[in-house]
């Protein structure tokens, strides 16, 4: 005898009461079954859906960043290089961004500038265009002097040297 032929005859003996009751079980441990099976899938898809918002979150983060980059660019002109000194160059820029200058030095490795300024952001626009025109500024310290007298109210130092190649 078989064990199906064996159940089929214990299921046959059984009253209806009992029947129902062992149809019920089973189907609540299939269903079971079942609501585990599809948990642990819904749980995959869950994650893979939290996946996918995050990296088109991240897509749409980088995608915004797109124009501040393009903005980070140099905004140094396609300067020639023209056939005048370095001290030359150096006074046409200091003059141009209004500063005064104290003190030029060509020292063996580089240029040692002393300027002063009643605002700092033309001391900073000098450091800009000194490193379009190809210097590398070694040392910059910039520190309030007062000189109401004169105006000038800010005091900085720096040293340069000219970028190889340039």
């Amino acid at each position: 005898m078989s064990y199906l032929s064996d159940s089929a005859r214990f299921f046959g003996r059984l009253k209806s009461r009992d029947k129902r009751a062992l149809i019920m079980g089973a189907i609540v441990v299939a269903a079971f079954a079942l609501l585990i099976l599809f948990k642990s899938l819904w749980n995959k898809h869950i994650s893979m859906h939290g996946e996918i918002l995050a990296r088109k979150t991240d897509l749409e983060w980088i995608g915004k960043q797109v124009p501040i980059i393009k903005s980070l660019q140099t905004s140094c002109n396609q300067s020639s290089h023209s056939a005048s000194s370095d001290r030359e160059l150096l006074t046409t820029l200091i003059r141009r961004n209004q500063l005064k200058l104290g003190q030029l030095e060509l020292v063996d490795d580089g240029i040692a500038l002393t300027l002063s300024s009643g605002n700092t952001n033309n001391i900073l626009r000098l450091a800009e265009q000194l490193a379009c025109e190809g210097f590398i500024i070694t040392q910059l310290d910039i520190e309030r002097v007062l000189k109401p007298a004169e105006g000038l109210e800010y005091r900085a130092d720096l040293s340069i040297t000219r970028e190889f190649g340039a």
